[in-house]
């Protein structure tokens, strides 16, 4: 992990011998490139839950006035995930299959559409071992940092039919 604060400094710019290890139980020593406040608490971040490191990393690109960077590096974080709306069926396993809620499928009366939300995204890949078109190239994770997918949060990544019954035409 030291590795990839490292590199993901170099691509803002900035000299990675910066990276401190801190106790995540100790807020005193917390950097105070976060929040304004006064007390060693107010400078903290959120240090765990659901996009807490995008919000990391966009809180520290904005203190750097970074504006666009894509950093692709084996340890970190984040993920981005690419659906090929030509190969990709719209079944929804792979919003299914993602334990983080960063892909999300939502069926309308016509269509399915398939959305995705960088911040949430651990690129744990679970997304493309469950997708039946993988062979087909229809969805692929990689572990990276995109400054402008973060910023923009949950996109449409695909949309399609809705799935209906061949007998009562049903929406499945």
């Amino acid at each position: 992990k030291v590795d990839f604060c490292q590199a993901l400094l170099r691509s803002f710019q900035e000299r990675p011998e910066r990276v401190i290890l801190l106790d995540p139980m100790d807020p005193r020593k917390a950097p105070a490139f976060g929040r304004t406040g006064s007390s060693p608490e107010d400078r903290s971040f959120a240090a765990h839950g659901k996009g807490a490191a995008g919000e990391a990393i966009l809180r520290l690109a904005a203190t750097l006035a970074v504006d666009d960077t894509v950093l692709e590096h084996r340890a970190s974080p984040l993920g981005q995930v690419s659906i090929n709306e030509i190969a990709c069926t719209v079944c929804g396993t792979c919003a299914v299959a993602c334990p983080t809620g960063a892909i999300h499928s939502e069926q309308h009366a016509e269509s399915v559409v398939i959305s995705f939300d960088p911040n949430l995204c651990s690129g744990c890949e679970r997304c493309v071992a469950a997708c039946p078109e993988r062979a087909a190239g229809a969805i692929t994770c990689t572990r990276a940092v995109d400054l402008r997918s973060l910023r923009m949060g949950r996109q449409r990544v695909a949309e399609g039919g809705a799935a209906c019954c061949t007998r009562c035409g049903s929406t499945i």
